[in-house]
């Protein structure tokens, strides 16, 4: 129990001090001066969005476009079936008529 007890206090001390090591690193980080102006990171930002805003946008349009064709195609090509159906049945009902006829002669 005690050989428990001694590894939980070392792991339990070992995240003590990576945690004072990180908050370490982050006080030696907030302290160097950015590479840049920050209204210059600022500006890049703003100029950023703007062009992923304008590049959703355009997706956005090219989906409806590909929406509206696909709306299309679905139409036309049920005009074309109502059209067609009945042709089709017809010449089915013809053809099952015409073999029917066929077997009865034998």
């Amino acid at each position: 129990m005690s050989e428990t007890a001694d590894t939980a206090d070392t792991v339990e001390t070992a995240v003590v001090v990576e945690a004072q090591k990180g908050q370490e690193e982050q006080a030696g980080a907030a302290q160097k001066p950015p590479a840049r102006p920050v209204p210059e990171i600022r500006a890049d930002i703003v100029e950023e969005r703007a062009a992923l805003g304008a590049s959703f946008e355009a997706l956005r349009a090219d989906l409806d476009e590909t929406v509206d064709a696909g709306k299309r195609r679905v139409a036309g090509a049920g005009r074309k079936a109502k059209v067609a159906a009945p042709a089709i049945g017809a010449a089915l009902a013809l053809a099952l008529l015409l073999r029917g006829r066929a077997r009865r002669r034998r």
